[in-house]
């Protein structure tokens, strides 16, 4: 879906009998991508069955799993890339607390914004659409990822944990979570950022995980190419190339990728 929405939204920017599209009306087609809209429901014949069928029941049970979760070890930095295996039985827990953890960032937060913004094809239908309760979830999970270390600090300067494990080992200590293993796997999150954009702002809460998103687009390794001007200065480490710093124009397959799931959804 996101990689069709880059080319979806590179044709919509061309001008159209003499007129570019403006930025709202791109950004509405963004969002457009990724909901169901009523329109959908009216002009599209499977829609109603996928809603009922597929989506619904992913709904159900990301509030489920919202309001079962424990929230423990608030406060503690997830780390994915360890140094050493877990041996402690504190350190087991931690680990098996951050698997927990896995799965919320992963993908109960990304279906807790679908379900508050997606509407049903008959009123009510989605029980969850604009559903206080599923915001207070929604919220109430970011406000613990923040607090296991999904910050702007948050470390996603290399590609599977690699040179992170290589620092960890040499003593680096971190100050916000590690997330490098998780790298290829944050376009959700950010995506539920983008789709939660109103309901963040109304509650203040916009510009702080704004910042976390252009964090996970900016300072990340597989992407450094693109924004090594404004990256921070330990994502250069990550990458080795005999190519000076200036002429680094160039992504992986896994670059482009991130570049669409990561980048297109914080500019929006």
């Amino acid at each position: 879906m996101m990689h069709v929405a880059f080319l979806l939204v590179l044709i919509a920017a061309v001008p159209v009998r003499g007129q570019s599209v403006g930025a709202e009306d791109l950004v509405q087609r963004y969002q457009d991508l990724l909901l169901l809209t009523t329109g959908d429901y009216q002009t599209v014949g499977v829609a109603a069955a996928v809603f009922q069928d597929h989506l619904l029941p992913r709904f159900s049970g990301a509030v489920q799993d919202a309001e079962s979760y424990p929230y423990d070890h608030r406060g503690v930095p997830a780390i994915y890339a360890r140094a050493e295996p877990a041996g402690t039985e504190e350190e087991r827990a931690l680990e098996e607390a951050n698997g927990r953890f896995l799965r919320l960032f992963r993908n109960t937060l990304p279906m807790l914004a679908y379900a508050y913004q997606t509407p049903g094809p008959a009123p009510g239908a989605n029980p969850y659409y604009h559903n206080a309760e599923v915001l207070a979830l929604y919220l109430n999970g970011l406000d613990y990822s923040y607090s296991r270390g999904l910050t702007e600090d948050a470390w996603i300067i290399d590609n599977a944990g690699s040179g992170s494990g290589r620092a960890m080992r040499r003593g680096l200590v971190r100050t916000s979570g590690d997330f490098s293993m998780e790298i290829l796997r944050l376009g959700g999150w950010i995506q539920s950022i983008f789709l939660m954009r109103e309901p963040l702002a109304e509650n203040g809460l916009l510009d702080k995980y704004r910042a976390v998103a252009r964090n996970l687009a900016v300072n990340n390794g597989v992407m450094y190419s693109v924004f090594y001007r404004v990256a921070r200065s330990e994502v250069a480490r990550a990458r080795n190339t005999r190519l000076p710093v200036e002429e680094r124009f160039y992504l992986s397959a896994d670059g482009i990728r991130l570049f669409v799931d990561y980048f297109f959804p914080t500019f929006f």
